[in-house]
């Protein structure tokens, strides 16, 4: 199964690419699940759009895992590719998302908000 930065060569020359850059996310919103008889579809279809590097994960501190998951991305249109993706084109669940953004800069072990 080929995924996001994966390239198919036929030559017999070696060659090298860079990487696929990274950035670090500017927006976050708790995703939930609606519908409870549906968890199973809702954390497959949610791993799926985060080993395709949709979004990321994060995790509250006291967060056992059970929790609504906190998506972190670089633009709202990330979230609303996830929302629809979850909803219409391939789980078909039913989900709600809270996004707000809060940047926190620390540096020199002092805390800007």
């Amino acid at each position: 199964m080929l995924a996001i930065g994966d390239a198919l060569y036929t030559g017999s020359a070696r060659i090298r690419f860079r990487g696929i850059p990274s950035f670090s996310p500017e927006v976050f919103a708790y995703v939930s699940n609606a519908n409870p008889s549906k968890y199973k579809n809702y954390r497959k279809g949610l791993k799926e759009l985060l080993e395709e590097g949709a979004v990321n994960m994060l995790r509250d501190r006291d967060d056992d895992g059970n929790g609504s998951p906190i998506l972190a991305a670089v633009g709202q249109l990330q979230f609303d590719v996830v929302q629809y993706r979850l909803e219409v084109r391939a789980i078909k669940v039913e989900t709600s998302m809270s996004a707000f953004v809060r940047l926190v800069c620390v540096s020199a072990g002092i805390l800007h908000r």
